[in-house]
């Protein structure tokens, strides 16, 4: 089984991937926050730069792309292919109003006829290897049985399925009965995500699954860095200094695209890391409450002190 880890915009950009390698490791692919595909062969600075093979040496990348217009996801297709790119993966699973409202992410799955015509188009065109990354459907898990049945026309390179609706968000349980639904119907490569936060929801829901499929983790791996190497059993853990090395290698690399914007970006990822830290409530408070770059820096050398990088 590989394990993958999810794309999360403004969290698994190329800084975070490769602080992640460095320090844990155990992760086969990593999927970039999505691009969004336009008739042009250009990417925005932000896209190019999470994408050059220059800031992802030595990981495996996989682009998302995000797109409703077969020609757009053509055109930025084939500006990935030439910088080396063999796989891409299509969102139709983003949940967010502002991607659905314009009938892309979860919200195309409300769009079946369209679709389908969408599939037949880039299948046809597209250079590279296509995996997708999917939801149920817009409102109702039952939905998801007329999607596969779109799917299952075409050579979707892997199925990756968060088993919930778009207006599910993330709250509630998954419908791992629809992930096992797509295991009895489809002979296309699967790979589970969603709600896999701890090694112990790994084995329970590994334990209903019946063929061999991939696993892709997004929060769960943000909040506990060493749940794929709990789940591999390569022996890594949240120490201290693993901690405090991610960090390190975190921080600096915002610093140096970000400059004192750092701060911010950093809270934002302690929202999701800090149950990893010992002491974490007073620790979180006083992350919260710091202003500064000066100010942060004291606050985590008191809790994690100095890196040995």
């Amino acid at each position: 089984m590989d394990i993958y880890m999810a794309p999360m915009e403004g969290l698994t950009g190329f800084v975070y991937r490769n602080a992640y390698a460095k320090v844990y490791g155990d992760i086969d692919k990593y999927f970039t926050p999505f691009i969004s595909a336009t008739v042009s062969k250009r990417m925005k600075t932000k896209e190019m730069r999470d994408v050059s093979p220059e800031k992802n040496i030595g990981i495996s990348i996989v682009p998302q792309l995000m797109a409703n217009d077969p020609l757009a996801f053509k055109m930025t297709a084939d500006r990935l292919y030439e910088l080396g790119y063999g796989e891409i993966n299509l969102n139709v699973g983003c949940p967010s109003a502002t991607v659905t409202s314009r009938g892309r992410g979860a919200g195309f799955l409300a769009k079946k006829e369209e679709l389908d015509i969408f599939f037949e188009e880039i299948f046809k065109n597209t250079k590279q290897k296509i995996s997708v990354k999917t939801r149920l459907g817009m409102s109702d898990p039952d939905e998801f049985d007329a999607v596969l049945d779109i799917f299952n026309k075409y050579p979707i390179y892997e199925l990756i399925i968060h088993p919930r609706t778009r207006n599910e968000f993330y709250s509630g349980s998954v419908h791992l009965d629809k992930f096992l639904y797509a295991e009895d119907n489809t002979k296309l490569p699967l790979c589970y995500n969603g709600d896999i936060n701890t090694l112990a929801d790994f084995e329970k829901t590994f334990a209903k699954i019946k063929v061999p499929v991939n696993l892709m983790l997004g929060r769960g791996l943000l909040a506990d860095p060493a749940l794929p190497s709990k789940i591999k059993k390569t022996g890594k853990n949240n120490d201290r200094d693993s901690i405090a090395k991610l960090h390190y290698y975190v921080y600096n690399g915002y610093k140096e695209i970000m400059g004192k914007d750092a701060v911010f970006r950093m809270k934002e990822l302690w929202h999701c890391m800090i149950k990893s830290v010992e002491d974490n409530e007073v620790f979180y408070k006083k992350i919260k409450k710091s202003k500064g770059l000066n100010d942060y820096e004291s606050v985590v050398t008191e809790y994690l002190g100095e890196a040995s990088v």
